[in-house]
């Protein structure tokens, strides 16, 4: 089971951007995230990326579809 957690999403009007923050419980451990909205997309990056190191290819490319799909669907918490 995964669950995706958003702390926190705001607009910063003096940069005209928006960010987000929040951890994915994963597998019995959680991994903590932010992002940046920009022209081309929400930009998720792993934080304490050493942390993110035991998750193959697969793994991470689906815990950022995840979060992604979240910050667009406006959910703060998401189980799957």
């Amino acid at each position: 089971m995964t669950n995706v957690i958003i702390d926190s999403k705001y607009y910063r009007e003096k940069f005209d951007d928006w960010l987000a923050g929040g951890k994915v419980d994963y597998k019995k451990r959680t991994y903590y995230w932010s992002a940046r909205a920009s022209c081309f997309g929400w930009e998720i990056e792993p934080m304490k990326e050493k942390d993110w190191y035991d998750l193959s290819e697969k793994e991470l490319k689906k815990i950022i579809k995840l979060i992604e799909e979240c910050i667009y669907k406006h959910k703060t918490n998401y189980t799957c």
